[in-house]
């Protein structure tokens, strides 16, 4: 009586529709296999306890899979060093902690970038690079990163690692914050060879005497009181830390011009009287030249 049951059931496959059995797994590996009713497309993994029907109602079989299931519980960013060098770059990373407490690095294709409060000291790409951009002091940054319905937020400092590149004051010798301190940012009257207080001192001679440029009663004077050969003296309206003064001499206008008494100062000071002597003839010249230390 077995074999009959056994007879019936092959021929009942035999003269079915054809059909497909598709096999979602994770994986590199896998392939097909076809005859002439029945066509099954796997992965990684077997394939059973799978009921086939027509093509009309494709049965889809997940079994097998090579990954790990997970929830994704919490997401963050992060920016290596966190500080970026202005025209510098530095690449954002993420993770996604999962559900049973282990970590996964997202791709920064796959999460969307930006900054909260940057007003053009950096962008990033939509692959998580960061560029920095010309900046006239360090700034931080807000870096945002979304990633499917979460968010995570990192500090990002732009380093102002060049003092003289900074928009409309680029590149005139005059470091870029003490034209924004005075002038706030892209005002003509900022530039190096403006005079807007009318003192006769364009700002490039004001930041070397660090005077005020809009106050023409805070103009740097350099005169000489008494000369009497081989003494000198001379008197410095102020003198200011970080900068040196230095005394030159030379027969005519027209030079030859000698370096001699440099002059500095620990504090502010105001009305500088400095006496010296000088080997050279009856008549002379000098000026004073101002250098940043």
């Amino acid at each position: 009586m077995k074999t009959p049951l056994i007879l019936i059931a092959l021929a009942a496959v035999a003269h079915a529709e054809p059909v497909a059995i598709l096999s979602h797994t994770v994986g590199s590996g896998g392939g097909r296999v076809t005859s002439a009713n029945v066509s099954i497309v796997s992965e990684i993994g077997t394939l059973g306890g799978v009921v086939a029907e027509s093509p009309s109602n494709v049965v889809v079989a997940r079994q097998g899979f090579a990954g790990r299931l997970y929830d994704e519980a919490a997401f963050s960013i992060g920016a290596g060093a966190q500080f970026v060098a202005e025209n510098g770059t530095l690449q954002a990373t993420a993770l996604i902690t999962t559900d049973d407490n282990l970590f996964a690095s997202v791709p920064g294709s796959a999460v969307t970038w930006l900054f909260t409060n940057a007003t053009g000291q950096a962008i990033v790409d939509a692959a998580g690079l960061i560029s920095g951009q010309p900046v006239y002091e360090s700034a931080l940054l807000n870096l945002r990163g979304e990633y499917h319905g979460l968010s995570a937020d990192v500090g990002v400092t732009v380093l102002n690692t060049l003092a003289d590149n900074f928009g409309l004051y680029a590149g005139d010798s005059v470091d870029d914050d003490w034209q924004v301190r005075h002038f706030g940012t892209g005002d003509p009257l900022g530039v190096a060879s403006a005079d807007p207080d009318g003192d006769g001192r364009n700002n490039a001679l004001e930041f070397l005497a660090l005077t005020d440029p809009r106050d023409p009663a805070s103009a740097f004077r350099f005169a000489i009181q008494t000369a009497r050969l081989p003494s000198v003296t001379v008197r410095l309206s102020t003198m200011e830390p970080g900068r040196r003064y230095v005394i030159q001499s030379a027969p005519t206008i027209r030079g030859p011009w000698t370096a001699g008494e440099e002059l500095t100062s620990p504090s502010p000071v105001a009305d500088v009287e400095h006496r010296f002597n000088v080997s050279m003839a009856p008549r002379g010249f000098f000026r004073l030249q101002l250098r940043r230390e």
